[in-house]
């Protein structure tokens, strides 16, 4: 079990995911499943999780993040490369491993002012219960890839994405993809229940993020926060998210809203 000193709500979250993934994996025959719609298999996203609790412990120490492309493919080749370092393919060594490397980033983490900062990749600076709340997001969506491996059932609450999406926020700047977004002028209100309204705006190409729209909006987006969240990380399609009402649009152009996860970069 992991310490639960210096319990923040969202580094209760991140014990329990790594709690319920190591439980997960312990018990299986072997980690040679494939992840549906994907290259790696399970062992590959434990080696992937371990070596991104042990990169963010050393971010919270002040370690500045090696991370400095926002190409995907350089992106994958830099993942490939730190799951290559970790050859543990054992079920139940692999959990131990993941609950270790997730103790080490906790136990570094217990106790961080709120006001300091931590150096996160692209040279961002980020909160560390920000840090905290991204590998949650880690654990929540490859957990989500584990399971479907395996054909298990791995519900997602919505309290998690809710830290998840929180935390992310510092992040979408640095994540808009130019390419996609030249040219692009826009604004849309955007609502997921819990987490508030916001305004997401692009001028010719050039993002902003506010908290109240000062002129009309262009459209309007009303989305589940578990859906935004997946819809944003490739795991579900915008057009299930419609379907099921999870997204919802109105406005002038509401078209726009559903528009909005194409202008920044997925890994």
């Amino acid at each position: 079990m992991l310490d639960t000193g210096g319990e923040t709500p969202v580094r209760g979250a991140l014990r329990a995911q790594v709690e319920r993934l190591c439980g997960l994996l312990r018990p299986l025959p072997d980690l040679a499943a494939a992840i549906p719609d994907s290259r790696w298999t399970v062992r590959d996203v434990g080696a992937h999780l371990a070596a991104n609790c042990s990169l963010y412990t050393e971010i919270a120490d002040g370690v500045p993040s090696p991370l400095d492309t926002k190409v995907p493919a350089e992106v994958g080749r830099w993942n490939e490369g730190l799951i290559a370092d970790i050859p543990e393919n054992r079920p139940a060594a692999m959990a131990d491993l993941l609950m270790v490397a997730a103790t080490r980033f906790l136990d570094r983490t217990r106790g961080c002012p709120a006001e300091l900062t931590v150096p996160y990749h692209w040279g961002l600076a980020i909160p560390p219960d920000a840090l905290t709340g991204i590998l949650l997001g880690e654990f929540l969506l490859h957990g989500l890839d584990v399971a479907g491996a395996l054909r298990r059932p791995w519900p997602i609450e919505v309290a998690d994405a809710l830290l998840v999406l929180a935390s992310h926020a510092p992040c979408y700047g640095a994540l808009v993809d130019h390419r996609a977004a030249a040219g692009v002028t826009l604004a849309c209100e955007v609502e997921i229940p819990g987490l508030g309204e916001f305004v997401i705006t692009f001028d010719d190409g050039r993002y902003a993020l506010a908290a109240a729209s000062e002129g009309p909006a262009d459209a309007r987006l009303t989305a589940d926060p578990v859906a935004w969240l997946l819809v944003g990380t490739g795991r579900l399609s915008r057009a299930a998210a419609v379907a099921t009402g999870l997204f919802r649009t109105s406005g002038v152009r509401p078209e726009l809203g559903l528009r909005l996860h194409d202008l920044f970069v997925r890994f």
